[in-house]
C-alpha cells in the first residue's frame, strides 16, 4: 500500500514538473490566441462550427507543441544559470531527467513539424523554422544583447501571422497583432534579464542589462512601453466606440501601471511581478479581437 502510494506522488510530481516544464498557462493563452485569430481575424463569419474543423487544431497543435518544446529545450541549456536565478523552479536535472527534456523536445517538434505537413508547404517550412530558430536561441542567441530577445519577440508575432496563412486575401488587422505581440514580447523579454541579471552575469551571458546596465535597460524599457501603448491609441481608437472604451479602461491602465511598476522596480521579485503584468496586458491584447 505504501509503495503504491509513493508511486502515485511520484507520478503526480513528475506530470507536475512536466506542466510546469512546459509553461502550462503560457501554452493555454497561446492556444486562446491561435483560435481567437482563426475566429475573428481569418474567418469573414466567426461562429462555433468553425472550431470542429480538424485544419484549425492541426495549425493550434502544432504552434503550441513548438512553443512547448522550446520551453523545454530552454530549460535544459539554462539549468546552471536558473539554480543561481531562481533554484525553486528548476525542473530538468532535478524532477525529469535531462535525458528524458530531450525527448520530449524532439517529440513535440516532430509532432509539430508532422502537423503542420497537413495544412500546406509554407506553414509546414515556417514551422520547421520556427522549431531550428528555437534551438538556436536556447543554444547561443539567448546569452547575446537583444539578439535572443528580439528572435523570441518576432517568434511571438510570427505565432499570429502563422494563422492568418488560413485566411485569403489581405491580412492587415493580422499584421497589426502580429506586431503588438511583438513589441510586449520583446518589453516582457527585456524585464525577464533584468530579473536574471544576477545569474546571466555569473555564467558570463552578455544580454542587453548587463552590457549596457540596468538604468538604461529599464529606460529603453520605459520608451518601449511608451510606444506600445501610443501604438494601441493610434490603430485601436479611431475604429469604434467599443473598442475605444475597452482600451481606456483595461488596455491603458495596465500599460500605465507596466510603465510605472518599471520606474519603481528595483529586486528581481519586482521585475517578475511586470513580467506577469505583460501576460495580462497580451491577455487583454487578445480580447480586443472581437472588436473587430
Amino acid at each position: 500500500m505504501v509503495i503504491m502510494l509513493q508511486k502515485k506522488q511520484h507520478i503526480s510530481t513528475f506530470i507536475l514538473a512536466g506542466l510546469k516544464l512546459i509553461r502550462f498557462p503560457n501554452l493555454i493563452i497561446l492556444s486562446l490566441t491561435v483560435l481567437m485569430v482563426y475566429e475573428y481575424l481569418v474567418l469573414a463569419q466567426p461562429s462555433l462550427e468553425a472550431l470542429l474543423h480538424v485544419k484549425i487544431w492541426l495549425v493550434t497543435f502544432s504552434i503550441v507543441l513548438i512553443a512547448a518544446a522550446g520551453y523545454v529545450i530552454n530549460d535544459y541549456y539554462d539549468i546552471k544559470i536558473d539554480y543561481v536565478n531562481k533554484p525553486r523552479r528548476v525542473v530538468v536535472g532535478r524532477i525529469i531527467a535531462r535525458r528524458t527534456a530531450i525527448i520530449f523536445h524532439s517529440v513535440m517538434n516532430v509532432l509539430a513539424v508532422i502537423f503542420s505537413a497537413f495544412i500546406g508547404w509554407k506553414f509546414f517550412l515556417s514551422v520547421l523554422f520556427s522549431s531550428l530558430l528555437l534551438w538556436y536561441y536556447a543554444n547561443s542567441l539567448k546569452r547575446k544583447p537583444l539578439a535572443g530577445n528580439l528572435v523570441v519577440s518576432f517568434l511571438s508575432g510570427f505565432s499570429i501571422y502563422l494563422v492568418g496563412l488560413l485566411r485569403k486575401g489581405e491580412g492587415y488587422d493580422i499584421l497589426i497583432f502580429s506586431g503588438f505581440a511583438f513589441l510586449i514580447s520583446l518589453i516582457r523579454e527585456l524585464v525577464k534579464d533584468m530579473e536574471d541579471i544576477k545569474g546571466d552575469a555569473a555564467y558570463g551571458c552578455q544580454t542587453l542589462p548587463i552590457l549596457i546596465g540596468e538604468r538604461k535597460t529599464k529606460a529603453f524599457v520605459i520608451f518601449l512601453a511608451a510606444l506600445f501603448m501610443l501604438m494601441l491609441g493610434y490603430w485601436f481608437y479611431p475604429r469604434n466606440e467599443n473598442i475605444a472604451i475597452y482600451c481606456g479602461v483595461v488596455l491603458f491602465p495596465l500599460v500605465i501601471m507596466l510603465i510605472v511598476g518599471l520606474i519603481v522596480a528595483d529586486t528581481a521579485h519586482r521585475y517578475r511581478r511586470i513580467s506577469n503584468l505583460c501576460k495580462w496586458i497580451m491577455l487583454a491584447g487578445i480580447l480586443t479581437m472581437p472588436f473587430f
